[in-house]
Formats: structure tokens, sequence, C-alpha cells
């Protein structure tokens, strides 16, 4: 191991005995892991645009911004594949399960408590993501049952007969 000091955000000095190769792989995780989190923004903003558009009943704008997500959704897949594969190799680094990681790295400071953050804010940014989407979805489903209703309307005056 080689231990080196590092100068965290608050300024205090931490002795850092993480070994080359993990803070390797953490220094990679905490930088795909922002490119997912800026992404994930990304469709946060993206869904509050659909909110508005639905407020002033512009459907056709909301569909072309929900395909404009894939290829956000895309980006976020390739970057959660790279995640995986990184956190497989510190799995094996550490000797323990890929799912057992972050708890193992939990008492780090430094770059693993920023990675720990970092993680914690894109699952609640996530939570947020999956809320607006649900409110579009049923804001969407609403509007579409009043148009059917409004066709069922038309169809029936279509029935009407002629004198």
């Amino acid at each position: 191991m080689n231990p080196r000091q590092i100068r965290p955000k608050s300024g205090r000095r931490v002795l850092s005995v993480l070994r080359d190769d993990v803070e390797e792989c953490i220094i990679e995780l905490a930088r795909r892991y922002g490119d997912k989190r800026e992404l994930v923004k990304k469709l946060l903003l993206r869904e509050s645009d659909k909110l508005h558009y639905f407020k002033s009943q512009n459907i056709e704008r909301i569909f072309d911004l929900i395909e404009g997500d894939n290829e956000i959704i895309e980006a976020i897949d390739a970057i959660d594949y790279d995640i995986s594969q990184i956190e497989t190799r510190l799995s094996n680094i550490l000797g323990v399960p890929a799912k057992d990681i972050f708890v193992h790295l939990a008492a780090e400071k430094g770059e693993t408590a920023e990675l720990i953050s970092l993680r914690r804010d894109i699952g609640d940014s996530i939570k947020l993501l999956y809320k607006q989407r649900e409110l579009l979805n049923d804001r969407l489903m609403s509007e579409s049952r009043r148009l059917k209703n409004s066709i069922d309307e038309i169809s029936r005056l279509g029935r009407l007969k002629m004198p």
C-alpha cells in the first residue's frame, strides 16, 4: 500500500491508505458517476419542460422530447455498463462482492466519500425523475381519455340520419 496525504474539500488533511489500483478505480467511478449525474439532471430538466408543454397543450412537443430522451437513456445505459465493469474490477481487487464494495469503502474519506455522495445524489434525482414521469403519464392518460370521449361524441353525431 502506498499511503499519501490528500486534502479534502474541508481543508483538513486526511491519511488515505487506498492502494493505487483501488484509488484509480474510485477516480474512474467518480468520473463515470459524474457523467451519469449530468445526464440524469438533463432528463430532469426535460421532464420539467414536458410538464410545461402539457400545461400549454403542446402535446406534439412533449412527444418530440420523449423521443429525444431515448438518446440520453442510451448514453446512461452505456455509462452504467462502464460503471458495472469498474465495480467488478474493484470488487475483485478488494475481494468483496460487487454489491458490498461501497459498504466496504464507506469508512474512507476523500474521493470515496465524494463518490458515495454522488451515488446518493443520482439515486435521489432518479426518484424525482420517476415521480415527474409518473405525473406526466397520469396527465397524458387523462388527456387521452378526454380526447377519446370527444371522438366518441363526434362519432355519435355521425350516426344521425338525415330526414
